[in-house]
């Protein structure tokens, strides 16, 4: 017993002395660290960045902080009307010739049936009638206006703007960005030289801005009303084109059409330079390419197989023979080396139909052109044909009215 309390009495000892030495050791290396540890100049200089770095950090987290929303405001917030998603901007061009007892009663009915969706008349020339109904609506007026009579054709087109409008909307935003930078370097400039320079630059982008505007209203409009054109045929005057017992090479003719775009679909796409206050509606199409003007002028240019092989006259002959019986007048013309054929509607105020054509090699090169007036027709022509044969028409300082 003795010898075991002696044991427990030399271990308790051993274990204080022990705990004191590791306590005085400890208290002198942090004083030896101190005085022995001597930084070098970078790092010194590295430890003075990060201090004033540290400081700054507390600074700002010193400063008054910003104003938070409470969850009532961020609420109300969330309720604030926010910018629509994009969809896709579609147009569409609907045709319908029907065959119906009474001419007059039927487009009488028709007029009703569309202003019933929310549509209005673009153009009436006796038993052609024009219409615009709302896009959300096309359908349901398209089929109803089916019921008016014997349907001897329909075709509906739809035309996809949305890259059109994109690209248009693109080019706006930078002409505005680039005007607004002139107008920075207009007010810090001294130079006069300098000062001209980058009025005329301001005036120019000015006048740009304006026709893009202008273009994107354009297309706004397309997108936002369809046009649905309607052809009444008496039932005892119909006439028929003859192209039941047609050769197959040239049973594309009776198919061609100011309202429908059948010919075209079935070719390939011929770019042009988009004439002046017109906007070009597809993108990346390999069918056809198609500019259209807010007053319903379309410009559509495509090519396909000269088969049989012929040349330029012998195509123009074979398309006046066949279809000029539906027209009151058609004359000939020329654009560059393209033949034109000019065709009148039968009516008081007739809509003009344009068919140009030019064999080049295994191909015919045409174009269609839609004038749904004589005034449209003046006033659109020259820069038609500007594009056509590879001309800039100059843009006219005053608007035409």
């Amino acid at each position: 017993m003795k010898f075991t309390e002696m044991f427990k009495t030399l271990i308790t000892v051993f274990l204080i002395s022990f705990c004191a030495i590791v306590v005085m050791t400890g208290c002198g290396s942090k004083s030896v660290y101190r005085d022995s540890y001597r930084p070098s100049p970078v790092m010194s200089e590295i430890s003075e960045r990060r201090v004033k770095k540290d400081y700054s950090y507390r600074k700002k987290s010193e400063r008054k902080p910003k104003s938070i929303k409470s969850s009532a405001e961020m609420d109300d917030s969330l309720n604030e009307p926010q910018p629509p998603k994009t969809s896709r901007m579609i147009h569409y061009n609907g045709f319908l010739k029907l065959r119906v007892s009474k001419p007059t009663s039927a487009i009488n009915k028709a007029t009703a049936i569309i202003k019933s969706y929310g549509g209005h008349v673009e153009y009436l020339r006796e038993r052609t009638v024009s219409f615009k109904v709302p896009v959300k609506n096309f359908q349901k007026a398209y089929k109803k206006l089916k019921t008016l009579g014997d349907v001897l054709k329909k075709t509906i087109s739809a035309e996809d703007i949305t890259d059109a409008y994109s690209n248009m909307d693109l080019r706006l935003r930078i002409a505005e960005q680039t005007r607004d930078r002139f107008l920075e370097l207009l007010k810090r400039t001294k130079n006069e030289r300098e000062k001209i320079r980058l009025i005329k630059q301001i005036q120019r982008l000015n006048e740009q801005i304006e026709r893009f505007k202008n273009k994107l209203r354009l297309l706004s409009s397309l997108a936002s009303f369809s046009r649905i054109s309607l052809v009444v045929v008496p039932r005892e005057n119909l006439v028929k084109r003859a192209g039941s017992n047609e050769k197959a090479g040239f049973k594309w003719i009776h198919k061609l059409s100011p309202f429908t775009r059948i010919v075209a679909s079935s070719s390939s796409s011929v770019s042009h330079n988009v004439p002046e206050g017109m906007v070009k509606l597809k993108f990346n199409s390999s069918n056809y390419w198609i500019a259209e003007s807010p007053n319903g002028v379309t410009f559509i240019s495509y090519y396909r197989r000269n088969n049989p092989k012929s040349d330029t006259d012998y195509w123009a002959n074979a398309i006046k023979s066949r279809i000029e019986s539906e027209f009151s007048s058609v004359k000939l013309k020329r654009i560059d080396k393209y033949k034109i054929l000019r065709f009148t509607s039968i009516s008081e105020k007739p809509y003009i139909y344009l068919v140009g054509l030019k064999a080049s090699g295994g191909n015919i090169y045409m174009f269609e052109i839609y004038f749904p007036n004589k005034a449209l027709e003046k006033r659109y022509y020259k820069s038609i044909a500007d594009s056509i044969s590879g001309k800039k028409s100059k843009t006219k300082k005053k608007e035409t009215k």
